[in-house]
């Protein structure tokens, strides 16, 4: 019976570990905005390899490690319209993008 308790509190602090998340936001801070109307680009945000914010929130994820955030504020509710584009390359040798 000893080791019965022993081993449900051992199961139980285990489970009862808070969970911790590391995310930077640098170079990704949209800022702060009021109720005004506002339009705000951020480029150049390019990942290495055929993964990225995109891919890591569609239905089968990805890596989270791969998932830049982005961060804003908002001092009034308004609503806000995000949208995110794909930027195409085309190479010498393999000619337009498909």
């Amino acid at each position: 019976m000893k080791k019965m308790f022993q081993l449900a509190l051992c199961v139980g602090g285990i489970a009862s570990v808070l969970a911790t998340a590391h995310v930077g936001y640098t170079g990704r801070n949209f800022g702060t905005f009021d109720d005004s109307y506002a339009v705000l680009t951020l480029s150049n945000q390019a990942v290495s390899g055929n993964y990225g914010w995109i891919d890591g929130t569609d239905t089968d994820f990805g890596d989270a490690h791969k998932t830049l955030a982005y961060r804003f504020t908002l001092l009034n509710p308004t609503d806000v319209t995000l949208s995110f584009e794909s930027q195409a390359f085309t190479s010498p040798t393999l000619g337009a993008p498909p």
